[in-house]
């Protein structure tokens, strides 16, 4: 985690079938003043009533928060309910064709969220993916032999281009994308050095950025050279 935060997440693993069943359920906001919305998911969902908990000292209205691999929306929806502009990141189409079926049943869900079908990382590419069975939320990029499937082949691009070309300055950044964070913030350094978030959280495992060819040591560092202090809210592993 990076920079103290307001903000406990919950990480909720999503159980689903090899068919990819979409039911709909209801989410409840833990603030008072906040409407519960509804949300597309995989079969099932533990019911997620503090995904995020504590006060938000901003005005949602005039902040903006990117979900850097938003699955299937459980924190971008949350914060687009909640008021904030959402930028989220899905290259996995099963996942976003749920996102953009959360998107699509709510007016200010539609409003709040821009949704982007491609992956972030450190050059402009098309990757491969592969997930855990019944974990669509474990997908990593692996190396292409040429017999990628359709629903595995992703689109990656450069998170500087993107906030360059949008003149985003984010207020929080989450990025949870299975070893591939490093790559998928590192070609923002300048542009997040002049336009700092309030808050980014991250999640990530060591041994899944050595995997993706990234230094879990320069990862960290990154944060400290951009001027924050980095606080841990979960094990170490």
């Amino acid at each position: 985690m990076v920079k103290p935060s307001r903000f406990s997440v919950v990480w909720i693993i999503i159980a689903a079938t090899v068919l990819y069943f979409v039911t709909m359920v209801t989410v409840f906001m833990p603030k008072q003043g906040h409407a519960p919305f509804k949300m597309c998911v995989h079969d099932s969902i533990a019911h997620p009533d503090n995904i995020i908990s504590g006060s938000i000292e901003a005005d949602p209205s005039k902040d903006v928060v990117m979900d850097i691999g938003a699955n299937i929306g459980l924190h971008a929806l949350f914060f687009a309910n909640a008021g904030y502009k959402v930028h989220a990141f899905e290259p996995m189409l099963a996942n976003f064709n749920v996102l953009n079926c959360s998107a699509s049943s709510d007016p200010v869900l539609r409003e709040n969220l821009v949704l982007n079908n491609y992956g972030l990382g450190d050059i402009v590419t098309t990757s491969c993916v592969s997930a855990s069975y019944g974990n669509l939320g474990s997908a990593k990029i692996v190396a292409d032999t040429g017999s990628c499937q359709p629903e595995n082949t992703i689109q990656v691009r450069r998170l500087d281009e993107y906030l360059n070309k949008h003149q985003i300055k984010p207020f929080l950044i989450k990025v949870d994308v299975e070893g591939y964070e490093f790559k998928a913030l590192e070609s923002a350094k300048e542009y997040l050095k002049r336009n700092p978030p309030a808050h980014i959280f991250s999640e990530f495992i060591t041994t899944h950025l050595e995997a993706a060819g990234s230094d879990p040591k320069k990862y960290l560092d990154f944060f400290w050279d951009l001027g924050y202090k980095i606080e841990w809210k979960s094990e170490r592993r």
